[in-house]
């Protein structure tokens, strides 16, 4: 094999990335797989290897290590190679998985070897014409935007380094000892149980959980169905019209599994297994549930769980602004300290790592964008193999008490509140402007505001965003912000009531309101 250095990242022919170039955002680096300086190709991936390559070895050049990951997107295993090639070459030691592999395994590979950064080639759940980059620390933990600002700024150096082309030799492989630990993990933080009674069925969309997940649920002994024109890897996702758990469209195989078997519960996972969604049977139809709300009952059961054991530590639960705050009087309730962070799942990882390095304990961290962590033991990113083994475990338990998940949940409100959710996606066009300003006086004007935040004045780098929060006087809130990884702007709507009559009334009020503003 061999790689050049070319002199810029443009293609002479193409005049498309002139004067712009992919820039880190919530999760990494993604753009359309295509020629040009905006544009995932391998030259760029070239660029952003070589400048985090330069930036790891400003701590010194003794003994470096890495670890790649890829999934089943186009290009995906090509880029992984040229990462790799271009640390090699650096002195840097690099291992590459065998076969596609889901981002916490990739995570936990980087910890477990205690490599000094890791890369996942992965776009999550965006259509099959992208792909990305993300890149971790030594911790497992995506890297902050202090370390990718340095990574960004070292790659505007990046010009013809080599008059000829490099020979590389083939990269050394994960071993197989590591994925086998990793799933060993997996299964002692769940712990015993017995004989499962529900039924489930998963479809990984193509992706990386093809096989990992199957693995653990029988060695658990749940009786589960495959969707099988999509348990397999594809890098055109054939038969799924879409990859992002957050989609209905996502769940249209698998539901005609789980109703074939009449499964308690249907799951799908995206390309990078980093995102679980659920739906669970009721009357014969599956009803969906959101990250919120399979947020808030997984939080609950450990929790109840902690307050069970007694343990005599500090524990805590993380979670984004942008998501319910429902957990929050769980925690409450159960006195666990509660943190909230800015959006992007690196904040939750970074403040797992002060949380253990102060004594104390990570119980649980998540999103609203379906992403959770349970126990830092594991990772330091979203790990939707270790929730899909977690969820089952807490259906089943309240299975046996003839509750299914709606009804737990719904237990949940009518002890703490009733809460609606929703993010409305606005694509970015030319007539459409994002100003905070403009937002802000807006949102002065409007009836029952309690308070204005706008996350562009806090200081402290995880809770700092391109973002505004209008809380009402009842506590709900809008939150407004641009989209790290699309051409969206995302407006986030939450309604509480204590009446769950009044519910529905409450959210098309703020609904309405939400609409005004852009």
């Amino acid at each position: 094999m061999q790689i050049f250095f070319l002199r810029n990242i443009i293609n002479l022919n193409d005049n498309k990335g002139v004067n712009m170039e992919l820039k880190f955002g919530t999760a990494g680096v993604r753009g359309i797989i295509g020629s040009g300086n905006m544009n995932m190709n391998k030259t760029t991936v070239q660029k952003v290897s070589f400048a985090l390559a330069k930036v790891i070895l400003e701590k010194g050049n003794e003994d470096k290590k890495c670890v790649i990951g890829y999934d089943n997107r186009n290009m995906s295993l090509e880029f992984a190679e040229v990462a790799g090639s271009v640390f090699e070459f650096f002195g840097i030691k690099t291992f590459i998985f065998e076969d596609i592999s889901p981002t916490p395994l990739v995570s936990y590979a980087i910890r477990k070897m205690k490599c000094d950064f890791g890369v996942m080639i992965t776009a999550s759940h965006n259509p099959k014409e992208y792909n990305g980059y993300k890149a971790y620390d030594s911790t497992g933990c995506q890297i902050l935007p202090t370390f990718a600002d340095k990574v960004q700024s070292e790659s505007h150096t990046w010009e013809y380094e080599h008059e000829n082309p490099i020979e590389i030799k083939e990269l050394e492989k994960v071993p197989q000892k590591i994925i086998n630990s990793y799933l060993k993990r997996i299964l002692k933080t769940v712990g015993p149980q017995a004989k499962p009674t529900i039924k489930i069925a998963y479809s990984p969309l193509h992706g990386t959980g093809y096989k990992i997940v199957p693995k653990l649920l029988k060695t658990l002994g749940y009786e589960f169905y495959e969707d099988k024109t999509q348990n397999f890897k594809s890098i055109s996702f054939e038969n799924t019209k879409s990859c992002n758990p957050e989609h209905a469209l996502a769940f249209e195989g698998v539901k005609k599994v789980g109703q074939q078997n009449k499964t308690d519960l249907i799951m799908v996972t995206d390309p990078d297994a980093d995102r679980v969604g659920v739906g669970v049977l009721k009357d014969g139809e599956y009803i969906l549930l959101d990250g919120n709300e399979t947020g808030t009952i997984v939080f609950d059961f450990l929790a109840k769980r902690i307050k069970e054991v007694k343990l005599k530590k500090e524990w805590y639960m993380l979670y984004s602004f942008v998501s319910t705050d429902l957990p929050k009087a769980i925690a409450r309730k159960h006195n666990i300290n509660v943190i909230e962070l800015a959006t992007g799942f690196k904040w939750i990882g970074n403040f797992a790592n002060k949380i253990e390095a102060e004594g104390n304990k990570f119980l649980f961290g998540f999103e609203e964008s379906y992403g959770s962590l349970y126990t830092s033991k594991i990772g330091r990113d979203k790990d939707a193999i270790q929730s899909i083994v977690l969820i089952a475990k807490i259906a089943d338990f309240y299975k046996k008490q003839g509750k299914t998940l709606l009804d737990v949940y719904e237990e949940i409100q009518k002890e703490h509140y009733f809460t609606k959710m929703k993010m409305n996606p606005i694509k970015i066009k030319p007539e459409i402007t994002f100003s905070i300003s403009e937002l802000m006086k807006k949102a002065r004007k409007i009836k029952g505001v309690k308070e204005i935040v706008d996350f562009n004045n806090k200081e402290a780098e995880e809770v700092k965003g391109n973002m505004i929060k209008i809380m009402f006087e009842d506590e709900s809130w809008i939150a407004v912000r641009p989209s790290g990884t699309e051409p969206i702007i995302k407006v986030y709507i939450n309604a509480k009531s204590k009446d769950k009559n009044d519910l529905l009334k409450r959210f098309n009020e703020i609904q309405n309101i939400s609409k005004k503003l852009i």
